[in-house]
């Protein structure tokens, strides 16, 4: 007699995504070994960034935007900046340009320093959280803080303070960094690029899931690593000018979520430090290159796990592309270029700690928003996510609830999400209806 395969149909629910940015929740419905639904449900409140900024005069945009996220907020608002000045017709000053690069580096170390020691690397040293694993492998924590001072530090002296700096305006800077203070962080930079290295030879020696699936990488391509400048790349065909993304990029609303899920050309896409260096491997300096050919791990990648060893080598790279840009240029005071209101619509798009963020504003003649787009690296990842986990989940069908669970969690937090900067989309419109007016002597 033939056997009968037997499905067990389960539930799979986390109420709460723990060692994440925000809050969110997985709901997974398995038949057997068939994934028959798998919902990333965002359920935090809108924030209605887009709708704040309408009315405002072009300069107030980057101080609201830069508060979408305490840990981004440094590249939302040089991605604001962006934005605006293309919609004014402005060309910052070389300079400008390099400082606010050298404060996007500073995110990037706050950012990954944080995520690889406290969110990822609990995971795979068999810990619940970093405080669990700081007893067993302090040295760890200690590498972490250390890099997130110093990330806050670059932040602070190029951009005034480290935590939604407001020296970056509308054509420039309001103060410039001293040369005291420009040589302070070079030598740190210096002195503490080593622990960068480190951090990448930790991940690349990681016990990953064995995972691969094909997958559409979106990034920034430039002349060197791109952060602020260069066109768009995919590996969905030519690359395209910023002006043009939202042609190929669409979004859409699903019943569960109060984010958008994204798609590019008609399919779901990662960005974030994996596209990044699946798509600029070549760009990487001599350093991050040794890294890569020394460790086991080769680019390009389709394991959504290697996120974090993309991040750990984008550590090493961003260090040394701000020693590169300090030892090459001398700081100086230099007033910001006039912004005068005009009419006119601008794009700004740039490489931020999670991937690939994007600005555009629509500004009337007196210089106010009348239109604004934001589209932030996690609300682009949550579609490639929910793919990622119907293709991760058969194989593991056999395991205990406890078990599948923490492994959704583990390929969820890879991608670094920020949940709360994902759900700002939404349109507020307030009708009040008109107060009667009083009928006197009755």
């Amino acid at each position: 007699m033939a056997e009968k395969t037997i499905r067990t149909k389960k539930a799979i629910s986390i109420e709460a995504l723990t060692k994440i940015e925000g809050n969110a929740r997985l709901a997974v419905v398995m038949d057997g070994k068939q994934v028959k639904d798998v919902r990333l449900e965002v359920v935090e409140g809108a924030r209605y960034f887009e709708s704040i900024i309408k009315g405002r005069r072009f300069d107030q945009i980057p101080e609201v935007t830069e508060r979408i996220c305490g840990t981004c907020g440094p590249g939302h608002l040089n991605t604001a900046l962006a934005a605006i000045e293309d919609a004014l017709g402005i060309q910052p000053s070389e300079q400008t340009m390099l400082l606010r690069e050298l404060i996007q580096i500073g995110m990037f170390i706050q950012n990954h320093s944080l995520h690889l020691h406290f969110l990822a690397l609990p995971d795979y040293l068999g810990f619940d959280n970093a405080i669990e694993m700081a007893k067993k492998h302090p040295e760890a924590v200690k590498r972490a803080i250390e890099l997130k001072k110093f990330g806050n530090k670059i932040v602070t002296i190029a951009g005034g303070r480290e935590v939604h700096p407001m020296r970056p305006v509308v054509g420039g800077f309001t103060k410039t960094p001293s040369r005291d203070e420009w040589n302070d962080i070079l030598v740190e930079a210096k002195s503490l690029k080593p622990r960068a290295v480190e951090v990448a030879r930790l991940f690349s020696k990681v016990n990953y899931p064995r995972f691969e699936r094909a997958t559409e990488y979106v990034a920034l391509r430039g002349k060197r690593f791109a952060l602020l400048d260069g066109a768009i790349a995919s590996t969905a065909g030519p690359a395209v000018e910023k002006k043009d993304f939202k042609k190929h990029a669409e979004e859409a609303v699903k019943p569960y979520s109060s984010a958008k899920f994204a798609s590019f050309a008609g399919k779901p896409y990662m960005v974030g430090s994996l596209a990044r260096i699946n798509l600029n491997q070549d760009r990487l300096g001599d350093d991050a290159k040794r890294c890569v050919a020394e460790g086991p791990i080769k680019f390009p990648s389709s394991n959504p796990f290697h996120i974090n060893y993309a991040q750990a080598i984008e550590l090493v790279q961003v260090f040394d592309q701000m020693i590169d840009l300090m030892e090459n240029h001398s700081p100086k005071q230099e007033a910001p270029v006039e912004a005068r209101p005009r009419a006119g619509t601008g794009v700004g798009v740039t490489e931020v700690s999670r991937g690939t963020l994007y600005h555009q504003y629509a500004l009337d003649r007196q210089g106010r928003v009348v239109d604004a787009d934001i589209m932030t690296p996690t609300a682009q990842n949550l579609h490639n996510i929910e793919e990622d986990l119907k293709a991760y989940l058969p194989p593991l069908a056999g395991q205990p609830d406890e078990k599948i669970a923490l492994e959704c969690e583990k390929l969820i937090r890879s991608y670094d999400p920020c949940i709360s900067c994902a759900t700002h989309f939404l349109e507020l419109e307030i009708k009040r209806k008109p107060t009667p007016t009083p009928r006197h002597g009755l």
